[in-house]
C-alpha cells in the first residue's frame, strides 16, 4: 500500500480538492492561476527488524559509537550523496555542515547528523532499528530529470531536486540512497 504512493499522480489528486476547498478559486483569481503544490518536509525510512530487543540492543551502542566516530565531514557528505569535488574537498554549495546529536531515551538511542537543515538519523525502538533521512532542502541534490514544462520527448538533464509535488519519487530515491549510505556505514 505504502509503495503505491509512489506511483499516484499527486498533482492531479490534489487538484481534485481544490474545488472542495476553494469553491470560488475561478472567480476570485481567474482562470490563468493554477496550484503548485510542494513539499515542505519529506522523510523517508528504512526498517530492520532484529528477532528481539535484546539482540538490537546488543549492537546498538556499536553502531551509534561507530557512527559518531565515522561521523566527520567528508563521511556526512558522503551520506547526502556523495556531494564532493573531484580533489575530495568538499562541494561549498551543498550547504552549512551542522552538528551530531546523541539521544539517549529510555525506548532507545538516536543519532542523528545534520548538513544544512537535511538530516539522517538512525534509532532504536522495541526490535526495530530505523534509518530515516529527512529533506528540508532538496535543492542541493542533483537527480535526473526533464526541465519543468518540458516534453517527454526531450531528455533528462542533471537538475535540482524540487520542492514539488512531481519529484516525489525522485525524492525517495534519494532519501533512500541516504539511509543505505548510512546503514552501510555503521
Amino acid at each position: 500500500m505504502l509503495d503505491e504512493q509512489l506511483s499516484t499522480d499527486w498533482c492531479t489528486l490534489l487538484n481534485s480538492f481544490v474545488p472542495i476547498a476553494f469553491p470560488t478559486i475561478t472567480s476570485t483569481l481567474g482562470t490563468d492561476l493554477s496550484y503548485t503544490w510542494t513539499l515542505w518536509q519529506s522523510e523517508w525510512a528504512s526498517d530492520l527488524l532484529f528477532k528481539d530487543r535484546s539482540v538490537l540492543d546488543e549492537v546498538m551502542d556499536n553502531m551509534v559509537r561507530h557512527a559518531f566516530i565515522g561521523g566527520h565531514p567528508e563521511r556526512l557528505l558522503r551520506y547526502f550523496g556523495n556531494p564532493l569535488k573531484k580533489n575530495g574537498q568538499p562541494r561549498r554549495s551543498f550547504g552549512e555542515l551542522k552538528t551530531t546529536i546523541i539521544d539517549l531515551e529510555e525506548e532507545g538511542c538516536r543519532i542523528r547528523h545534520w548538513l544544512d537543515r537535511n538530516s539522517v538519523k538512525m534509532y532504536n525502538e522495541c526490535n526495530v532499528l530505523r534509518i530515516e533521512s529527512t529533506l528540508n532542502v532538496p535543492g542541493v541534490f542533483r537527480v535526473h530529470r526533464r526541465k519543468q514544462g518540458a516534453s517527454k520527448d526531450d531528455s533528462p538533464q542533471i537538475l535540482p531536486l524540487r520542492k514539488g509535488v512531481a519529484d516525489i519519487t525522485l525524492r525517495t530515491k534519494v532519501s533512500q540512497g541516504i539511509n543505505n549510505r548510512f546503514a552501510d556505514h555503521v
